[in-house]
């Protein structure tokens, strides 16, 4: 009968961010829903044309991405009470939404510049900031790695232990799941607050978010003789 040893390792990993990601929320609401979503263009557009502007200054290496990731139109209503005291859904209005990501490698003074371009529309849009990396792939791998290290690790003291020699690797049990790729550091701004974030406080602040980690278990099974 073949004797074999199970090991369920963790393997765990941490990289310092390199990519500052902005999710921007554009909303309107007016009782035309194309008045609704002409606005919500127009706020978008001077974004955008910020941002390439931004672009052509900062150059290849350091470009700033936007991409959209969430465009719609909702229709509104709202409870009233007539004058028989009984409640009805009235019309309030269409709700136009349109929610963009910015994409930029990790830096103050690039981040001090968008939030300088954000700050133009502190009014009506609100914004989350956010710290990942760029390639989350070379996370995940280092933290494979690691389980496999620790594993065979464990496996020899356990050999030695037993008075047993380690044999062939026979099996590798890992099903994949999506990690987080975030740093536990983010800033969110509500509207009207844009301003706090570019002053001289905010110029003098240092800002080094935390690494990006990540962990996972991994089964191995080896033989033994």
């Amino acid at each position: 009968m073949e004797r074999t040893i199970s090991i369920s390792a963790v393997g765990h990993a941490n990289q310092r961010p390199d990519t500052t990601e902005i999710t921007v929320n554009f909303e309107t609401i007016e009782h035309n829903h194309t008045l609704a979503l002409d606005k919500n263009a127009d706020k978008y557009n001077a974004l955008y044309k910020d941002i390439e502007a931004l672009n052509e200054v900062l150059g290849s290496d350091q470009h700033c991405d936007i991409k959209t990731s969430n465009l719609n139109i909702n229709r509104l209503t709202r409870s009233v009470k007539d004058a028989h005291g009984n409640y009805h859904e009235e019309f309030a209005g269409y709700q136009a939404i349109h929610n963009v990501t910015l994409y930029f490698p990790y830096d103050l003074d690039i981040l001090r510049q968008v939030l300088s371009i954000l700050s133009k529309a502190s009014s009506t849009v609100d914004f989350r900031i956010r710290f990942t990396l760029k390639e989350p792939d070379r996370l995940k791998h280092e933290m494979l790695a690691d389980a496999a290290k620790n594993a065979f690790i464990q496996a020899e003291a356990l050999c030695q232990a037993s008075r047993c020699k380690l044999g062939q690797l026979l099996k590798i049990d890992y099903s994949f799941k999506r990690i987080d790729i975030y740093s536990n550091s983010e800033m969110s701004m509500a509207r009207d607050a844009s301003n706090i974030m570019l002053s001289k406080s905010f110029d003098a602040m240092e800002i080094d978010p935390e690494d990006v980690e990540s962990e996972d278990t991994v089964l191995f099974v080896w033989e033994i003789t």
